[in-house]
Protein backbone atom coordinates (compact mmCIF):
# COMPACT_ATOMS: atom_id res chain seq x y z
CA UNK A 1 0.00 0.00 0.00
CA UNK A 2 1.33 3.41 -0.96
CA UNK A 3 0.28 6.47 1.02
CA UNK A 4 1.45 9.55 -0.84
CA UNK A 5 1.44 13.04 0.56
CA UNK A 6 0.09 15.81 -1.67
CA UNK A 7 1.23 14.90 -5.20
CA UNK A 8 2.49 17.70 -7.42
CA UNK A 9 3.45 17.89 -11.07
CA UNK A 10 2.51 19.59 -14.32
CA UNK A 11 -1.22 20.21 -14.23
CA UNK A 12 -1.76 18.97 -10.67
CA UNK A 13 -5.05 19.95 -9.08
CA UNK A 14 -3.74 21.01 -5.71
CA UNK A 15 -0.73 23.33 -5.78
CA UNK A 16 -1.49 24.62 -9.27
CA UNK A 17 -5.00 25.51 -8.09
CA UNK A 18 -3.45 28.07 -5.75
CA UNK A 19 -1.36 29.48 -8.58
CA UNK A 20 -4.48 29.91 -10.76
CA UNK A 21 -6.45 31.52 -7.92
CA UNK A 22 -3.66 33.97 -7.14
CA UNK A 23 -3.45 35.40 -10.67
CA UNK A 24 -6.56 37.62 -10.42
CA UNK A 25 -6.57 38.12 -6.63
CA UNK A 26 -4.48 40.68 -4.75
CA UNK A 27 -4.88 38.70 -1.50
CA UNK A 28 -5.95 35.12 -0.90
CA UNK A 29 -7.13 33.97 2.53
CA UNK A 30 -6.47 30.38 3.60
CA UNK A 31 -7.86 29.07 6.88
CA UNK A 32 -5.08 27.46 8.92
CA UNK A 33 -2.47 27.99 6.21
CA UNK A 34 0.21 29.12 8.64
CA UNK A 35 -0.21 26.02 10.83
CA UNK A 36 -0.88 23.27 8.28
CA UNK A 37 2.29 21.48 7.15
CA UNK A 38 2.82 19.87 3.75
CA UNK A 39 5.53 17.63 2.37
CA UNK A 40 4.50 17.33 -1.30
CA UNK A 41 5.87 14.51 -3.41
CA UNK A 42 6.60 14.74 -7.14
CA UNK A 43 4.38 12.63 -9.38
CA UNK A 44 7.43 11.04 -11.02
CA UNK A 45 8.64 9.77 -7.65
CA UNK A 46 5.22 8.25 -6.94
CA UNK A 47 5.23 6.54 -10.35
CA UNK A 48 8.70 5.14 -9.65
CA UNK A 49 7.55 3.81 -6.26
CA UNK A 50 4.58 2.08 -7.92
CA UNK A 51 6.88 0.41 -10.46
CA UNK A 52 9.29 -0.74 -7.75
CA UNK A 53 6.44 -2.26 -5.75
CA UNK A 54 5.13 -4.09 -8.81
CA UNK A 55 8.60 -5.52 -9.49
CA UNK A 56 9.46 -6.60 -5.93
CA UNK A 57 7.38 -9.28 -4.19
CA UNK A 58 8.91 -8.26 -0.84
CA UNK A 59 6.66 -5.17 -0.92
CA UNK A 60 3.44 -7.23 -0.85
CA UNK A 61 1.41 -6.52 2.28
CA UNK A 62 3.62 -3.62 3.35
CA UNK A 63 2.74 0.06 3.59
CA UNK A 64 4.94 2.93 2.40
CA UNK A 65 4.55 6.62 3.22
CA UNK A 66 5.57 8.73 0.23
CA UNK A 67 6.67 12.32 0.77
CA UNK A 68 9.06 14.71 -0.90
CA UNK A 69 12.34 15.93 0.54
CA UNK A 70 11.05 19.37 1.51
CA UNK A 71 8.39 20.22 4.05
CA UNK A 72 6.84 23.52 4.96
CA UNK A 73 3.71 25.36 5.90
CA UNK A 74 0.80 25.32 3.48
CA UNK A 75 1.02 29.11 3.08
CA UNK A 76 4.69 28.87 2.14
CA UNK A 77 4.05 26.25 -0.57
CA UNK A 78 1.16 28.33 -1.93
CA UNK A 79 3.36 31.42 -2.10
CA UNK A 80 6.00 29.45 -4.02
CA UNK A 81 3.41 28.17 -6.50
CA UNK A 82 1.81 31.57 -6.96
CA UNK A 83 1.87 33.01 -10.43
CA UNK A 84 1.28 36.61 -9.42
CA UNK A 85 2.05 39.09 -6.66
CA UNK A 86 -0.75 37.76 -4.44
CA UNK A 87 -0.09 37.51 -0.71
CA UNK A 88 -1.38 34.39 1.02
CA UNK A 89 -2.57 35.07 4.55
CA UNK A 90 -4.13 32.91 7.22
CA UNK A 91 -7.86 33.55 7.41
CA UNK A 92 -7.63 34.06 11.18
CA UNK A 93 -5.26 36.99 10.59
CA UNK A 94 -7.86 39.07 8.73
Amino acid sequence: MLRPSVIFGAGDRFLNLFARLQKPLPVMALAGAEEARLQPVWVGDVAQAILRCLQDDATIGRAYELAGPGSGRCASWCRRRGAGPACVVAAGAL
